[in-house]
């Protein structure tokens, strides 16, 4: 199985962000719906965390702001909104932006030679786009994280 890490240090422990391969559909898209009529998706290959966004990583990430009710830097990020996700300033911007990106991206390239990777939502359109563990706006959500490789047209 492809993975890809990072690991940092914080308050004296070490801390590691692992993401895993997961393979797309490579042309042979899923059926969504009815049998006839049935909407056939695509999927491309992306990477996805092996365990929700801790409150070690958000405040790596976000800095020392952490919005969680309970309180531990290896329970799971809650207490965050959409906005809080995937806003100006959010952690999906501040992610792409971080130190993280480099280092995934090297990785990734070592792996396949690809393009660097985009953290991103579930949703997103264009030329990346990719599943994440976050797929309603529903405040209070875990944070969750994907990145996919970025394709060009």
């Amino acid at each position: 199985m492809d993975a890809v890490s990072y690991r940092w240090s914080a308050a004296g422990r070490e801390y590691l962000l692992q993401l895993v391969r997961v393979a797309g559909t490579n042309g042979d898209g899923y059926s969504f719906g009815e049998s006839t009529g049935g909407l056939q998706v695509d999927v491309p290959e992306f990477f996805i965390a092996t365990a929700p966004v801790t409150q070690a990583l958000w405040l790596h990430v976000m800095g020392d702001k952490n919005p969680a009710l309970n309180q531990g830097l290896n329970l799971p990020v809650e207490n965050v909104s959409w906005d809080d996700i995937t806003g100006p300033g959010g952690f999906l911007e501040r992610i792409n932006q971080s130190t993280i990106r480099p280092v995934l991206s090297e990785q990734l390239r070592r792996l396949s030679g690809n393009t660097p990777p985009e953290v991103v939502r579930t949703g997103a359109t264009g030329s990346s786009s990719a599943a994440a563990t976050t797929s309603t706006r529903s405040p209070g959500m875990t944070a969750g994280t994907a990145i996919t490789r970025n394709r060009s047209a």
